[in-house]
Protein backbone atom coordinates (compact mmCIF):
# COMPACT_ATOMS: atom_id res chain seq x y z
CA UNK A 1 0.00 0.00 0.00
CA UNK A 2 0.91 3.84 -1.08
CA UNK A 3 0.01 5.10 2.54
CA UNK A 4 0.92 1.85 4.86
CA UNK A 5 1.22 4.04 8.19
CA UNK A 6 -2.09 5.72 7.56
CA UNK A 7 -5.03 3.58 8.84
CA UNK A 8 -7.83 2.48 7.02
CA UNK A 9 -11.50 1.89 7.93
CA UNK A 10 -11.73 0.02 10.27
CA UNK A 11 -14.56 -2.22 12.19
CA UNK A 12 -16.37 -0.63 14.84
CA UNK A 13 -16.07 -1.94 18.09
CA UNK A 14 -18.42 -1.14 20.58
CA UNK A 15 -16.21 -0.59 24.43
CA UNK A 16 -16.52 -3.79 26.30
CA UNK A 17 -16.77 -4.03 30.20
CA UNK A 18 -18.59 -3.08 32.74
CA UNK A 19 -21.50 -0.09 32.44
CA UNK A 20 -20.31 3.32 33.99
CA UNK A 21 -22.63 6.20 35.21
CA UNK A 22 -22.19 9.06 32.48
CA UNK A 23 -21.66 11.11 35.86
CA UNK A 24 -18.15 8.90 37.19
CA UNK A 25 -16.99 8.67 33.06
CA UNK A 26 -16.68 12.81 33.37
CA UNK A 27 -15.17 12.91 36.11
CA UNK A 28 -12.12 9.81 35.08
CA UNK A 29 -12.60 11.93 31.90
CA UNK A 30 -11.74 15.78 33.67
CA UNK A 31 -9.27 13.95 36.13
CA UNK A 32 -7.06 12.06 33.42
CA UNK A 33 -6.74 15.33 31.95
CA UNK A 34 -5.57 17.73 34.63
CA UNK A 35 -3.35 14.70 35.99
CA UNK A 36 -1.75 15.31 32.46
CA UNK A 37 -0.72 18.84 33.28
CA UNK A 38 3.45 19.27 33.62
CA UNK A 39 3.64 15.74 32.23
CA UNK A 40 4.71 16.21 28.72
CA UNK A 41 3.67 13.18 26.49
CA UNK A 42 1.18 11.70 24.09
CA UNK A 43 -2.29 11.29 25.16
CA UNK A 44 -5.23 9.67 23.64
CA UNK A 45 -9.43 9.20 24.53
CA UNK A 46 -11.82 7.82 22.37
CA UNK A 47 -14.94 8.08 24.44
CA UNK A 48 -18.33 8.22 22.42
CA UNK A 49 -19.51 10.71 21.03
CA UNK A 50 -21.81 13.30 23.73
CA UNK A 51 -19.93 11.57 26.35
CA UNK A 52 -18.61 14.99 27.53
CA UNK A 53 -14.80 15.25 26.05
CA UNK A 54 -15.07 18.72 25.18
CA UNK A 55 -16.35 19.72 29.01
CA UNK A 56 -13.15 17.49 30.22
CA UNK A 57 -11.11 19.78 27.84
CA UNK A 58 -12.50 22.68 28.63
CA UNK A 59 -12.33 21.95 32.52
CA UNK A 60 -8.42 20.79 32.17
CA UNK A 61 -8.06 24.60 30.50
CA UNK A 62 -9.50 26.00 33.54
CA UNK A 63 -6.33 25.28 35.62
CA UNK A 64 -3.96 25.13 32.74
CA UNK A 65 -2.50 28.89 32.28
CA UNK A 66 -2.08 29.04 28.12
CA UNK A 67 -3.65 26.42 26.30
CA UNK A 68 -3.82 25.26 22.76
CA UNK A 69 -7.36 24.13 21.55
CA UNK A 70 -6.92 22.42 17.95
CA UNK A 71 -10.52 21.99 15.12
CA UNK A 72 -10.98 20.30 12.64
CA UNK A 73 -12.30 23.51 11.13
CA UNK A 74 -13.15 27.46 11.64
CA UNK A 75 -16.88 27.21 12.12
CA UNK A 76 -15.89 24.19 15.14
CA UNK A 77 -13.32 26.96 16.19
CA UNK A 78 -16.14 29.73 16.34
CA UNK A 79 -18.54 27.17 17.92
CA UNK A 80 -15.89 26.42 21.10
CA UNK A 81 -14.89 30.18 21.39
CA UNK A 82 -18.37 30.89 21.91
CA UNK A 83 -18.99 28.12 24.79
CA UNK A 84 -15.65 28.97 26.56
CA UNK A 85 -16.83 32.42 26.59
CA UNK A 86 -19.41 31.61 27.78
CA UNK A 87 -18.16 29.65 30.71
CA UNK A 88 -16.07 32.39 31.59
CA UNK A 89 -12.64 31.54 30.15
CA UNK A 90 -10.28 33.57 28.02
CA UNK A 91 -10.56 32.18 24.93
CA UNK A 92 -9.75 33.32 21.36
CA UNK A 93 -10.27 31.50 17.78
CA UNK A 94 -7.46 32.53 14.94
CA UNK A 95 -9.25 34.28 12.82
CA UNK A 96 -10.29 32.69 8.98
CA UNK A 97 -8.45 34.99 6.18
CA UNK A 98 -11.18 35.65 3.50
CA UNK A 99 -12.82 38.48 1.74
CA UNK A 100 -14.20 39.67 5.14
CA UNK A 101 -10.92 39.57 7.34
CA UNK A 102 -8.50 40.70 4.42
CA UNK A 103 -8.32 43.93 2.30
CA UNK A 104 -6.07 42.58 -0.15
CA UNK A 105 -7.82 38.93 -0.22
CA UNK A 106 -7.11 39.16 -3.95
CA UNK A 107 -3.62 38.58 -3.79
CA UNK A 108 -3.64 36.79 -0.71
CA UNK A 109 -5.90 34.05 -2.42
CA UNK A 110 -4.19 33.46 -5.51
CA UNK A 111 -1.18 32.59 -2.80
CA UNK A 112 -2.95 30.38 -1.15
CA UNK A 113 -4.07 28.44 -4.28
CA UNK A 114 -0.85 28.67 -5.69
CA UNK A 115 0.72 26.77 -2.31
CA UNK A 116 2.45 29.55 -0.28
CA UNK A 117 1.17 31.43 2.61
CA UNK A 118 -0.37 34.50 2.08
CA UNK A 119 1.29 35.33 5.60
CA UNK A 120 5.00 34.86 4.43
CA UNK A 121 4.41 35.74 0.36
CA UNK A 122 1.88 38.45 0.67
CA UNK A 123 1.57 40.15 3.72
CA UNK A 124 5.03 41.83 4.17
CA UNK A 125 4.58 44.10 1.24
CA UNK A 126 0.91 44.25 1.62
CA UNK A 127 -0.11 48.26 1.99
CA UNK A 128 -2.86 47.63 4.55
CA UNK A 129 -0.47 45.71 6.85
CA UNK A 130 -0.40 48.79 9.57
CA UNK A 131 -3.97 48.77 9.64
CA UNK A 132 -4.77 45.04 9.02
CA UNK A 133 -7.59 43.69 11.12
CA UNK A 134 -6.81 40.16 10.47
CA UNK A 135 -3.32 40.25 11.80
CA UNK A 136 -4.76 42.45 15.01
CA UNK A 137 -7.19 39.62 15.45
CA UNK A 138 -4.29 36.84 15.06
CA UNK A 139 -2.13 38.05 17.40
CA UNK A 140 -5.12 39.16 20.10
CA UNK A 141 -5.81 35.24 19.69
CA UNK A 142 -2.38 33.89 20.26
CA UNK A 143 -1.83 35.93 23.28
CA UNK A 144 -5.02 34.44 24.56
CA UNK A 145 -5.08 31.87 27.54
CA UNK A 146 -6.87 29.47 25.12
CA UNK A 147 -5.38 30.01 21.36
CA UNK A 148 -8.23 27.56 19.03
CA UNK A 149 -6.86 27.02 15.49
CA UNK A 150 -7.58 24.86 12.50
CA UNK A 151 -5.82 21.25 12.25
CA UNK A 152 -4.60 23.38 8.72
CA UNK A 153 -2.75 26.19 10.36
CA UNK A 154 -1.48 23.61 13.09
CA UNK A 155 -0.02 21.31 10.77
CA UNK A 156 2.29 24.02 9.30
CA UNK A 157 2.80 26.06 12.64
CA UNK A 158 2.07 23.76 15.52
CA UNK A 159 5.39 24.08 16.91
CA UNK A 160 5.28 27.81 17.14
CA UNK A 161 1.68 28.12 18.30
CA UNK A 162 2.52 25.34 21.12
CA UNK A 163 5.28 27.51 22.80
CA UNK A 164 4.68 28.49 26.27
CA UNK A 165 1.68 26.36 26.33
CA UNK A 166 0.68 24.04 29.40
CA UNK A 167 -1.89 21.69 27.09
CA UNK A 168 -2.67 20.93 23.59
CA UNK A 169 -5.95 19.51 22.98
CA UNK A 170 -6.66 18.03 19.35
CA UNK A 171 -10.06 17.16 18.57
CA UNK A 172 -11.41 14.79 15.90
CA UNK A 173 -9.55 12.49 13.22
CA UNK A 174 -5.80 13.78 13.55
CA UNK A 175 -4.63 11.98 10.43
CA UNK A 176 -3.97 14.80 7.90
CA UNK A 177 -2.91 16.94 11.24
CA UNK A 178 -0.22 14.10 11.28
CA UNK A 179 0.85 12.49 8.36
CA UNK A 180 -0.18 15.10 5.85
CA UNK A 181 -0.35 13.75 2.41
CA UNK A 182 -0.07 15.36 -1.23
CA UNK A 183 -0.71 13.76 -4.44
CA UNK A 184 0.39 15.60 -7.93
CA UNK A 185 0.09 15.62 -11.43
CA UNK A 186 4.19 14.60 -12.63
CA UNK A 187 2.86 17.67 -15.69
CA UNK A 188 2.54 20.24 -12.93
CA UNK A 189 6.29 20.09 -12.07
CA UNK A 190 6.84 22.60 -15.46
CA UNK A 191 5.07 25.53 -14.15
CA UNK A 192 7.28 24.90 -10.27
CA UNK A 193 10.40 24.47 -12.53
CA UNK A 194 9.57 27.60 -14.57
CA UNK A 195 8.86 29.79 -11.65
CA UNK A 196 12.11 28.59 -9.43
CA UNK A 197 13.62 29.39 -12.81
CA UNK A 198 12.22 32.58 -12.69
CA UNK A 199 12.89 33.41 -9.31
CA UNK A 200 16.68 32.89 -9.84
CA UNK A 201 16.91 36.22 -11.44
CA UNK A 202 15.50 37.43 -8.51
CA UNK A 203 18.29 36.04 -6.38
CA UNK A 204 20.87 36.98 -8.57
CA UNK A 205 19.84 40.64 -8.52
CA UNK A 206 19.48 40.77 -4.70
CA UNK A 207 23.00 38.97 -5.00
CA UNK A 208 21.58 36.08 -2.56
CA UNK A 209 23.20 33.46 -2.89
CA UNK A 210 21.69 30.83 -0.33
CA UNK A 211 18.50 31.82 -2.10
CA UNK A 212 19.89 31.03 -5.61
CA UNK A 213 20.91 27.78 -4.63
CA UNK A 214 17.75 26.51 -3.34
CA UNK A 215 16.03 27.91 -5.89
CA UNK A 216 18.64 25.89 -8.24
CA UNK A 217 18.02 22.58 -6.57
CA UNK A 218 14.41 22.90 -6.51
CA UNK A 219 14.44 23.57 -10.51
CA UNK A 220 16.67 20.40 -10.86
CA UNK A 221 14.41 18.58 -8.26
CA UNK A 222 11.39 19.48 -10.38
CA UNK A 223 12.88 18.14 -13.39
CA UNK A 224 13.96 14.74 -12.21
CA UNK A 225 11.30 14.16 -10.65
CA UNK A 226 9.27 14.85 -13.58
CA UNK A 227 11.78 12.33 -15.82
CA UNK A 228 11.73 9.77 -13.65
CA UNK A 229 7.61 9.85 -13.80
CA UNK A 230 8.09 9.45 -17.48
CA UNK A 231 10.16 6.67 -17.23
CA UNK A 232 8.31 4.82 -14.77
CA UNK A 233 6.61 1.24 -15.46
CA UNK A 234 5.36 0.78 -11.83
CA UNK A 235 5.06 1.79 -8.99
CA UNK A 236 7.83 2.57 -6.35
CA UNK A 237 9.76 4.34 -3.86
CA UNK A 238 11.48 7.36 -4.98
CA UNK A 239 15.22 8.47 -3.91
CA UNK A 240 15.09 11.90 -2.04
CA UNK A 241 17.58 14.07 -2.10
CA UNK A 242 19.71 15.07 1.32
CA UNK A 243 17.79 18.22 3.23
CA UNK A 244 19.25 21.73 2.56
CA UNK A 245 18.27 24.76 4.80
CA UNK A 246 15.15 27.11 3.75
CA UNK A 247 16.29 30.28 2.62
CA UNK A 248 14.90 33.36 4.36
CA UNK A 249 11.73 35.08 2.35
CA UNK A 250 11.31 31.70 0.06
CA UNK A 251 7.62 32.52 -0.01
CA UNK A 252 7.77 36.03 -1.10
CA UNK A 253 10.24 35.32 -3.83
CA UNK A 254 8.86 32.77 -5.21
CA UNK A 255 5.05 34.36 -5.26
CA UNK A 256 6.61 37.24 -6.89
CA UNK A 257 8.19 34.43 -9.43
CA UNK A 258 4.53 33.43 -9.98
CA UNK A 259 2.99 36.67 -10.26
CA UNK A 260 5.71 37.39 -13.42
CA UNK A 261 5.13 33.37 -14.94
CA UNK A 262 1.56 33.20 -14.66
CA UNK A 263 0.61 36.23 -13.70
CA UNK A 264 -1.25 39.25 -15.85
CA UNK A 265 -1.09 43.13 -15.62
CA UNK A 266 -3.51 42.71 -12.42
CA UNK A 267 -1.46 39.94 -10.70
CA UNK A 268 -4.45 38.02 -11.63
CA UNK A 269 -3.30 34.53 -12.25
CA UNK A 270 -3.92 33.58 -16.02
CA UNK A 271 -3.38 30.01 -14.89
CA UNK A 272 -2.72 28.29 -11.54
CA UNK A 273 0.24 26.66 -10.09
CA UNK A 274 -0.75 23.20 -8.46
CA UNK A 275 -0.04 24.49 -4.64
CA UNK A 276 0.61 20.30 -3.88
CA UNK A 277 3.65 20.11 -6.45
CA UNK A 278 4.81 23.30 -4.79
CA UNK A 279 4.47 22.01 -1.70
CA UNK A 280 6.16 18.90 -2.52
CA UNK A 281 9.08 20.17 -4.55
CA UNK A 282 9.49 22.76 -1.76
CA UNK A 283 9.11 19.97 1.11
CA UNK A 284 11.36 17.64 -0.28
CA UNK A 285 14.14 20.10 -0.22
CA UNK A 286 13.37 21.41 3.60
CA UNK A 287 13.22 17.80 5.06
CA UNK A 288 9.61 18.22 5.71
CA UNK A 289 8.10 15.83 3.03
CA UNK A 290 10.25 12.67 4.45
CA UNK A 291 8.28 9.89 1.98
CA UNK A 292 7.98 9.95 -1.45
CA UNK A 293 6.04 6.83 -4.02
CA UNK A 294 5.59 7.15 -7.68
CA UNK A 295 2.61 5.57 -8.12
CA UNK A 296 1.66 3.76 -11.71
CA UNK A 297 -2.19 2.83 -12.25
CA UNK A 298 -3.34 0.93 -14.87
CA UNK A 299 -7.17 1.79 -15.34
CA UNK A 300 -7.98 0.96 -18.43
CA UNK A 301 -6.79 -2.03 -20.81
CA UNK A 302 -7.69 -3.66 -23.71
CA UNK A 303 -6.07 -6.04 -26.48
CA UNK A 304 -5.00 -2.90 -28.70
CA UNK A 305 -4.33 -0.33 -25.77
CA UNK A 306 -2.61 0.11 -22.87
CA UNK A 307 -2.04 3.13 -20.84
CA UNK A 308 -1.26 4.09 -17.66
CA UNK A 309 -1.54 6.95 -15.33
CA UNK A 310 1.33 7.90 -12.62
CA UNK A 311 0.83 10.19 -9.77
CA UNK A 312 3.65 11.35 -7.41
CA UNK A 313 2.36 10.78 -3.87
CA UNK A 314 4.04 12.57 -0.86
CA UNK A 315 4.07 12.50 3.00
CA UNK A 316 5.31 14.13 5.50
CA UNK A 317 5.46 13.93 9.45
CA UNK A 318 4.47 16.97 11.83
CA UNK A 319 6.71 17.60 14.10
CA UNK A 320 5.45 17.55 17.92
CA UNK A 321 6.62 19.60 20.57
CA UNK A 322 7.90 17.45 23.39
CA UNK A 323 7.25 20.07 26.33
CA UNK A 324 3.70 19.88 26.67
CA UNK A 325 0.94 17.12 27.44
CA UNK A 326 -0.79 16.63 24.31
CA UNK A 327 -4.65 15.24 23.81
CA UNK A 328 -6.08 13.51 21.07
CA UNK A 329 -9.89 13.05 21.16
CA UNK A 330 -11.72 10.92 18.69
CA UNK A 331 -14.44 8.51 19.16
CA UNK A 332 -13.59 6.93 15.92
CA UNK A 333 -10.11 6.27 16.67
CA UNK A 334 -7.15 4.46 18.56
CA UNK A 335 -4.38 5.32 20.54
CA UNK A 336 -1.98 2.91 18.23
CA UNK A 337 -3.07 4.51 15.01
CA UNK A 338 -2.03 7.87 16.55
CA UNK A 339 0.93 6.44 17.70
CA UNK A 340 1.80 4.51 14.26
CA UNK A 341 1.19 8.22 12.91
CA UNK A 342 3.83 10.12 15.15
CA UNK A 343 6.15 7.41 15.78
CA UNK A 344 5.99 7.90 19.36
CA UNK A 345 4.11 6.31 21.97
CA UNK A 346 0.57 7.53 22.73
CA UNK A 347 -1.11 6.54 26.34
CA UNK A 348 -4.80 5.15 26.00
CA UNK A 349 -6.49 7.31 28.56
CA UNK A 350 -10.19 6.62 27.94
CA UNK A 351 -12.03 5.28 31.03
CA UNK A 352 -12.31 1.22 31.36
CA UNK A 353 -15.71 0.16 31.03
CA UNK A 354 -18.85 0.99 28.73
CA UNK A 355 -21.68 4.02 28.99
CA UNK A 356 -24.95 2.58 27.76
CA UNK A 357 -26.15 3.34 24.68
CA UNK A 358 -29.83 5.20 23.94
CA UNK A 359 -29.91 3.74 19.86
CA UNK A 360 -27.79 0.60 18.33
CA UNK A 361 -25.03 2.05 16.61
CA UNK A 362 -24.72 1.02 12.89
CA UNK A 363 -21.18 1.55 10.72
CA UNK A 364 -21.50 2.77 7.09
CA UNK A 365 -17.54 2.28 5.58
CA UNK A 366 -17.97 6.15 3.69
CA UNK A 367 -15.01 7.83 3.34
CA UNK A 368 -15.84 11.32 4.24
CA UNK A 369 -12.84 14.54 4.36
CA UNK A 370 -12.73 18.04 4.71
CA UNK A 371 -11.64 17.37 1.34
CA UNK A 372 -14.80 15.47 0.39
CA UNK A 373 -17.05 17.59 -2.22
CA UNK A 374 -20.70 18.37 -0.47
CA UNK A 375 -22.58 16.91 -3.11
CA UNK A 376 -20.65 13.55 -2.30
CA UNK A 377 -21.56 14.03 1.37
CA UNK A 378 -25.29 14.62 0.59
CA UNK A 379 -25.92 12.01 -1.65
CA UNK A 380 -24.58 9.56 1.13
CA UNK A 381 -26.84 11.35 3.42
CA UNK A 382 -29.75 10.81 0.85
CA UNK A 383 -28.74 7.05 1.02
CA UNK A 384 -28.87 6.51 4.60
CA UNK A 385 -31.57 8.38 4.97
CA UNK A 386 -33.91 6.30 2.23
CA UNK A 387 -32.37 2.96 4.04
CA UNK A 388 -33.80 4.41 7.28
CA UNK A 389 -37.17 6.12 6.59
CA UNK A 390 -38.34 5.41 9.86
CA UNK A 391 -35.44 7.56 11.65
CA UNK A 392 -37.78 10.83 13.12
CA UNK A 393 -34.17 13.08 13.51
CA UNK A 394 -31.40 13.35 11.27
CA UNK A 395 -27.81 14.60 12.96
CA UNK A 396 -24.37 15.37 11.22
CA UNK A 397 -21.53 15.87 13.64
CA UNK A 398 -18.67 17.50 12.15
Amino acid sequence: AVHSDRPTVERFEPHSGDLVELSDWRSEMVAARVDSLGKPGLYFDASPTGSGKSHAAAEAMKQANRSLYIQPTHANCAEEEQKLIAAGLDAKAIPEMDEHSCKNWNEARNALQSGLSAGAAVCPGCPFRKSCGYLANSKEAQAAAITITTHARAEKQLGTLAENRDLVIVEEDATNLLRPTVSVDPRALNSVASVCQEAKGNAIRFGNDELFHFLEEAEKLAELLLDGCRAAKQTKAVTLPQPIGEPKHLEKHLWRAVKLVVGDSTDNLTQPVDPDAVSLVVGILTGRVDRVVCQVDEPHKTRKERWHIVTLVGSSRTALPQSVPIWFQDATGDAKSIGDLCGQAVANRTPQGRLATQQAIKQLPKDVTNKTRPEVVASYIEGWMRANPNAKKVGVIC
